[in-house]
């Protein structure tokens, strides 16, 4: 005898109706794992795949009207995001209007405001469906956590939830809220993102956010978790950038513990999809954590070659800034702007940004701003082979830093006079402006990242010299730096110039080595396609990759 138990509520509601007969089988649908019955064989499904997705739809649609319109079907298959009851109701809907283009059906459904109401059709309902759900978790003691977790989480437009985030979403403690985020995965409401990362079905979190909540709980939730990724974005731009961010932006959050470097680079790898969205949303709604955001991302994304990203977000808070007159808001995101602008070959733009920059200073009450930008617009017109403006523009730089007794601001910006005397063939003044520039930043530990370009510095100005096993040693030690901040841009320069400064020695598979390497930082941050990664490997001296080019 075979016994058919759909959509089971719990194991309680199960045990009774088991039969106990050797010849008896029992099969069970249910949104829990019935983990704890015995001799059980657990099948956990997932949603559709896009080709089983439109071999449902074909089935029920016919296959003419999907051949004619493949676009439609795979816009219709993204929209349903394999959920397959979505799928049955859009293939019954299409089914029941064999005049109708499939793109009709697709447009409509791509406005979100509406698709639940779509997918809704005769006795089927994915609302309804999930509304099951969320209800029986209502019921349950241990489940009213997470029902109402699941109305919190549609307030945060988030890629995926930790338990850190959801903590101050929720205004609880972390191991509240990730106890309630087990029990929406356990109900089939969330799905698994990863080790501690939980993500919404997009048709889940079209769900969540029609729930109603009191516009003070909202307001105060969203709140939260915008000032939760701000003081954790402080926190890892503080230890990545020698103890400068402390304190910069005002929060009420305490964000997340990251006692090392090596945990602010975990958490920025971990993070960096939800940071943007953070930005993103902040902006949207003009919460005061948006300038902060967007000011730690433009400089943390710089440092990862995460650049379009970085200029969409921060041009948009720039924006707002600027209609509020915020003169102190505009330093920090042109600053940030420019930089990127600057590092994807937009030299013109760079120079705007920090031109607008210096002008807004004068509006506030830091002139020591003035060093940053100064240091900036000097690495530009280097750029730009302006070499006397990028040395009038560092020398402004360098009065500011040593009055203000900034050694490793000093040293920073003596690295880069030393770049513009190498391009201007003036070789040992380069070579002594780079030792003292490596000699200032070592003096300040704990800045790996700037140790990194020091030796990376001097590594080319001895290389232009011709001293090329000085120049290896002092390119491998610049690397070891850079590692160790996760420096990006800069490990892929200095993998770069140690390439050929190996391949002038004739140690061509060495040179080989390095080369793979800088690409492959190149690949990851997105600025070359694995396409044109094998491309410049197939060539015997790579050409020169355009991001590489626009780095100093």
């Amino acid at each position: 005898m075979l016994v058919i138990l759909d959509n089971a509520r719990n194991v309680r509601q199960v045990r009774p109706l088991i039969p106990a007969g050797p010849r008896c089988r029992v099969l069970i649908t249910s949104r829990d794992p019935l983990a704890t019955l015995n001799n059980a064989r657990h099948l956990h499904l997932g949603g559709l795949d896009d080709a089983n997705a439109a071999t449902l739809l074909t089935r029920i649609v016919g296959v003419g009207r999907m051949e004619a319109e493949p676009q439609a079907v795979e816009e219709i298959v993204r929209l349903c995001g394999g959920f397959p009851l979505a799928l049955r109701i859009v293939a019954a809907r299409l089914a029941a209007r064999p005049d109708r283009p499939l793109s009709h059906l697709a447009v409509r459904l791509a406005d979100a405001t509406r698709r639940l109401d779509l997918l809704e059709y005769a006795d089927l309902a994915v609302r309804a469906g999930l509304a099951v759900s969320h209800q029986q978790l209502r019921e349950e003691p241990a489940g009213q956590d997470a029902a109402h977790l699941l109305c919190l989480l549609g307030l945060a437009d988030l890629p995926a939830y930790t338990p850190a985030a959801t903590a101050a979403l929720a205004g609880w403690p972390e191991h509240r809220a990730e106890t309630a985020l087990e029990h929406l995965l356990d109900a089939r409401l969330l799905e698994r993102a990863g080790p501690d990362r939980y993500q919404l079905h997009d048709l889940v979190g079209l769900y969540a956010r029609e729930q109603d909540l009191p516009g003070d709980e909202r307001a105060s939730a969203t709140r939260r978790v915008l000032h939760h990724y701000l003081a954790t974005a402080q926190r890892a731009a503080d230890l990545l950038n020698d103890h400068t961010e402390a304190g910069l932006y005002a929060t009420d959050q305490a964000g997340e513990e990251l006692p090392t470097l090596e945990a602010a680079n975990a958490w920025l790898d971990g993070e960096r999809d939800n940071l943007l969205a953070a930005v993103r949303q902040a902006a949207r709604l003009a919460d005061g954590s948006a300038v902060g955001l967007a000011h730690h991302l433009l400089w943390l994304f710089d440092r990862r070659g995460w650049f379009a990203e970085a200029l969409e977000a921060g041009a948009e808070v720039l924006r707002q800034a600027r209609e509020r007159a915020d003169w102190q808001a505009q330093v920090s995101l042109l600053q940030g702007l420019a930089g990127i602008h600057q590092q994807v070959g937009g030299l013109q733009e760079s120079v705007r940004c920090l031109e607008d920059a210096l002008a807004c200073v004068e509006r506030t009450e830091s002139p020591r701003r003035k060093a940053g930008l100064y240091n900036d617009l000097g690495i530009t017109y280097t750029q730009m082979e302006r070499y006397d403006d990028a040395l009038t523009a560092l020398r402004g730089a360098l009065v500011i830093t040593q009055e203000e007794g900034r050694t490793l601001h000093e040293g920073m910006v003596r690295s880069n006079r030393a770049q513009v005397y190498h391009r201007q063939g003036r070789h040992a003044e380069a070579e002594d402006e780079a030792r003292l520039a490596l000699a200032l930043t070592v003096k300040e530990q704990g800045n790996a990242g700037a140790v990194g370009v020091a030796h990376d510095t001097l590594a080319d100005c001895l290389r232009a010299r011709g001293s090329l096993e000085e120049a290896v040693g002092e390119f491998r030690m610049g690397i070891e730096y850079q590692r160790e901040a996760a420096y990006t841009m800069g490990l892929a320069v200095s993998h770069w110039w140690l390439g050929h400064t190996l391949h002038d020695l004739g140690r061509h598979d060495e040179a080989r080595e390095s080369w793979r390497a800088s690409l492959a930082l190149l690949r990851d941050a997105r600025l070359i396609t694995p396409g044109e990664e094998a491309r410049y490997l197939a060539q015997p001296v790579p050409d020169l990759p355009e991001a590489i080019k626009n780095q100093l």
